[in-house]
Parts: structure tokens; sequence; C-alpha cells
């Protein structure tokens, strides 16, 4: 599907360069890391939808979908008060929190 690791090996390396920049404190390189490990991380999940049969512009629409669904879920991460709960800097999921869900998204076009 995805060239035999080749992209993940792309999104490890982006993401190395990501924290030489944040290490660094360079913060052009560190928008340029950010963008780039997206862009590989966004084309991996159009490049499963297209491995599925979904044309490009399907193959696109689903890709904006499952963001989406990250985007919503991630938010829907505040507690009831509108605030965030972290334990050892992770956030904490509030009663009822679900995670998104993909598998009406994987029937071929």
């Amino acid at each position: 599907i995805l060239g035999g690791g080749g992209m993940v090996s792309r999104l490890f390396e982006e993401v190395r360069e990501t924290e030489r920049a944040v290490v660094t404190k360079d913060y052009e390189e560190m928008i340029d890391g950010f963008g780039d490990t997206a862009f590989v991380a966004l084309n991996g999940i159009y490049k499963v939808f297209r491995s599925l049969g979904n044309d490009h512009e399907l193959a696109s629409t689903r890709v904006l979908d499952v963001m989406n669904r990250i985007c919503d879920a991630n938010l829907g991460k505040k507690q009831k008060d509108g605030s965030v709960k972290k334990i050892n800097g992770k956030v904490q999921k509030p009663e009822g929190w679900k995670p998104p869900q993909y598998n009406d998204l994987l029937d071929a076009a």
C-alpha cells in the first residue's frame, strides 16, 4: 500500500528534522518540519484510500473527513467546564468521550 515502509521512513525523518528545529529554536525550520510531517502523514491516509479503489476526488474528500473527525474528537476532550485535564502531561478524556471511527470510510468507491 505505502511503498514497503518508505513513507514511514520519510515520516520519521521529517519528525527527526522537526525535533532538531525545536531543540535549536529554529522557528522557520519548525514550521517547515511540522508542515512536511503533516503532508507525509496526510499523503499516507490518501494512499490508503486510493489503494482501496477510491478515485482522487473521493480519496481527497475522505482525507478531509478523517482530519475533521480527529479534530472533533480532540476538541471533545474538554471537560464539561471547558477545561482540559492533564495527568502526567496527557490529556484526560471526559466521561462519555469516544474516539473517531473510520469503518464507514473504508468501503471502496
